[in-house]
């Protein structure tokens, strides 16, 4: 029963040596390729093919290597949300806040969520998630660390790889003089760190 469920719930398929049909529905699979191990997911606003693992020696199927890429269905995001969030990071000195940008696909809408923070310091933050009303999709979960420079720490390691989630994850630093930042996408527990 198990086997079952899994199977359907994230299936793994061959890489034919001919087209490859991108998954089309939101959720993820598994591609076993000639290189080794990618994970293909798709959601509203994102559909990525991404590497996994490398195998020591070429297996016999088709080649997933040239289809590895992220594209953002939903576009880029909009610098005026970033900005939101800079400046929410600095009344929010000297301790940590957060924000999640979300996605509307039939609006074609970004938006901009304040958290609410169950505690935050000046090095922690903890805070409720969401419940995102029908057709919202989380894009980007970012948080601010205050006067600290932009890092993945580990708590923020282990909540982006929280099972099946996949999104952008973002670190503002050093908000009381010129910003940083890092980014990375989530995807199925696997960290991918992306260029600012």
């Amino acid at each position: 029963m198990l086997d079952s469920h899994i199977a359907s719930s994230t299936p793994a398929m061959q890489m034919t040596h001919g087209k490859h049909d991108p998954l089309a529905v939101p959720g993820h699979r598994y591609l076993v390729a000639r290189e080794g191990l990618f994970v293909e997911v798709a959601r509203p606003w994102v559909h990525a093919i991404l590497e996994v693992a490398t195998s020591q020696v070429p297996l016999p199927f088709g080649s997933a290597r040239p289809l590895a890429r992220i594209k953002l269905l939903c576009g880029q995001i909009p610098s005026d949300l970033m900005t939101a969030f800079v400046d929410q990071a600095r009344r929010a000195l000297p301790n940590e806040c957060g924000a999640w940008i979300v996605w509307h696909a039939d609006r074609r809408a970004f938006d901009l969520i304040k958290l609410a923070a169950t505690s935050a310091t000046a090095d922690n933050l903890a805070y409720e998630r969401p419940v995102l009303e029908q057709g919202w999709s989380l894009v980007m979960d970012v948080h601010s660390h205050g006067r600290a420079p932009a890092f993945f720490s580990r708590t923020a390691d282990h909540d982006d790889k929280q099972a099946g989630e996949v999104k952008l994850a973002g670190v503002l630093g050093r908000v009381d003089g010129v910003p940083e930042w890092r980014f990375r996408l989530a995807a199925c527990g696997l960290l991918k760190e992306l260029s600012p």
